[in-house]
């Protein structure tokens, strides 16, 4: 806020359930600065917590896949013996 880059906050007590970018809006009193900010801490978030979420994906789409084998191979020989 020194450097100018974003306005100061307005002093307006929004609740916690205002939409991200109506926020930022609403609490530097009308400035878009306070927009651009959250889309950039969005996307540093984004950029930050994509490698952890896309292993977390990974683990669970593997456990998923070993699940299904003995699931499958059960109903495979079921068949069979019908």
């Amino acid at each position: 806020m020194a450097t100018g880059l974003v306005a100061p906050p307005a002093g307006i007590a929004l609740p916690f359930t205002t939409p991200i970018f109506i926020s930022g809006y609403l609490a530097t009193g009308g400035h878009i600065s306070g927009t651009v900010l959250q889309v950039v801490n969005l996307a540093i978030s984004l950029v930050v917590y994509y490698p952890f979420f896309r292993a977390w994906d990974r683990l669970k789409a593997k456990e998923e896949h070993a699940s299904a084998q003995p699931q499958a191979s059960a109903a495979i020989a079921d068949a069979d013996r019908a």
